[in-house]
């Protein structure tokens, strides 16, 4: 039995990646409905020092892509 959800697209921001969510990507990579699909240098379930290694660079503009993040109700 499917169910519907109603999302309100006003409630949806985006926020730039920080090094305060490297905790958050490092939880979320290794879900198992996430890492069945991404990894880090072709690895999934990554370490934490991975995720930093991966992430860092572009938080602290040493590489020029801009990491953002989705929120919905600010969460």
């Amino acid at each position: 039995m499917a169910h519907h959800i109603e999302y309100n697209p006003d409630n949806i921001t985006f926020r730039e990646l920080t090094e305060a969510d490297l905790t958050l990507m490092h939880r979320w990579l290794n879900t198992p409905h996430v890492s069945q699909w991404w990894g880090i240098d072709g690895k999934r379930n990554p370490d934490y020092e991975a995720v930093i290694r991966h992430f860092l660079p572009w938080i602290l503009r040493q590489d020029p892509v801009h990491c953002y993040l989705v929120l919905y109700d600010n969460r």
